[in-house]
């Protein structure tokens, strides 16, 4: 992993923490990174989202077990079952995707890496084992999440397209997002 890169994910780390803390309501969940390679099966559903710009391209997976978020979901939305109760875990998945990844295309904005975000998508987790093997070299950084009713796995790929990305990745501000509270901003 390149230097610049690897400074990134370091600060990254409490980023991704705070903000899955956050967004569903949970106290004490660890982190610790995983070492990993893309095209790796981590658990049966997938939620993938893209982030893409001219000089950078960033993938955001998160890895997870349904069983895991049964309970997160209960708690927020009330007792569902069979397929409303998958469907509505999926749904959070993907939500906090979506507004991680806002997070993580803010910053990159800021550093002056203009970039556009896609719409997060659902996915069978052994598409990974094709999504692995059909992408360029890469930067990959891969944590897993524990909490009270089970884990999931957060990895963020890094795509450099430009020699002129590695200054602006030095200049991205951190601690302007762990000064967020939470709340969704629109533009």
């Amino acid at each position: 992993m390149r230097p610049e890169i690897e400074k990134l994910m370091d600060g990254l780390k409490d980023v991704v923490k705070d903000s899955f803390e956050r967004y569903f309501q949970l106290s004490d969940v660890s982190i610790t990174p995983q070492p990993g390679k893309p095209g790796t099966v981590q658990s049966s559903h997938l939620v993938l989202n893209l982030i893409f710009g001219s000089e950078v391209s960033v993938q955001v997976k998160v890895h997870y077990q349904n069983e895991s978020f049964e309970d997160v979901v209960v708690k927020r939305f009330g007792n569902l079952t069979g397929d409303a109760l998958t469907e509505k875990m999926g749904s959070l998945v993907k939500e906090y995707v979506n507004v991680f990844s806002g997070e993580l295309k803010h910053l990159l904005d800021t550093s002056g890496l203009r970039c556009g975000q896609g719409i997060p998508v659902r996915l069978s987790g052994f598409d990974e084992i094709i999504l692995g093997h059909t992408r360029e070299a890469s930067d990959q950084q891969q944590w897993v999440l524990d909490f009270q009713t089970g884990s999931c796995v957060l990895e963020i790929e890094t795509l450099l397209k430009a020699e002129s990305a590695i200054q602006k990745l030095g200049q991205i501000n951190l601690s302007k997002a762990a000064e967020s509270d939470g709340e969704i901003e629109f533009f």
